[in-house]
């Protein structure tokens, strides 16, 4: 599939170490068979992207910018060693290429924002429950991060036209399953009438 598109969006169930034990096995192959030269990852920020360049091309694997790197995730939930084992086998994968061979990246697509906000403030789908009354004063902060709360999968959506698509690039955009509709956009029911709640990233990036 990888070898006949651009892009190629894997919608992962997040947290499952099977998957992505998969997706680290399979990526030389995507490389070498595939033509895929670009990895994205929704748990890495648009923001980290210059620092995952320098660290899958290092002539040692940097731990210490690796974790740097996964602590700038915005969930701050995404803590789980198989993420960033991604960086390591790419970082594997480029050390193993010859010396005048394109190299693989690994670009985020995600904005910097403070996702627990939301959930902490108990205005997303992720709360649990009721928080202690300190964490209302997240409200100034999530404030803040509204616009690319809210234009979250358009931003997303935007980066990949610019790292991808426009430098004629193929790619495996590893990301939620929620955000990969290409056919149809999330709808509500209103004064009998069905509308749009929200276009997501896949439907976004087909348009493309």
């Amino acid at each position: 599939v990888a070898a006949a598109h651009q892009v190629t969006i894997f919608g992962e169930m997040h947290e499952n170490a099977d998957y992505l034990n998969f997706f680290n096995q399979i990526i030389p192959q995507l490389y070498q068979q595939s033509g895929i030269r670009v990895i994205g990852m929704e748990v890495i920020p648009s923001s980290m992207n210059k620092k995952a360049e320098q660290l899958v091309n290092g002539k040692t694997y940097d731990s210490t910018l690796a974790l740097e790197i996964a602590r700038g995730q915005c969930w701050k939930m995404w803590g789980f060693k198989e993420y960033w084992d991604v960086l390591k086998t790419v970082w594997k994968l480029n050390q193993s290429l010859p010396n005048k061979a394109e190299k693989m990246r690994v670009v985020g697509w995600d904005a910097d924002w403070e996702m627990p906000n939301l959930s902490l403030l108990g205005t997303s789908q992720d709360s649990k429950g009721k928080s202690a009354f300190w964490e209302k004063f997240r409200v100034f902060s999530a404030i803040g991060d509204y616009p690319e709360f809210s234009n979250r999968d358009e931003l997303m959506a935007r980066n990949v036209e610019n790292e991808i698509i426009n430098k004629h690039q193929k790619a495996v955009v590893w990301i939620g399953i929620n955000h990969t509709l290409i056919n149809f956009s999330p709808t509500i029911s209103k004064d009998n009438k069905m509308q749009v709640v929200k276009t997501r990233f896949g439907l976004l990036l087909s348009q493309k």
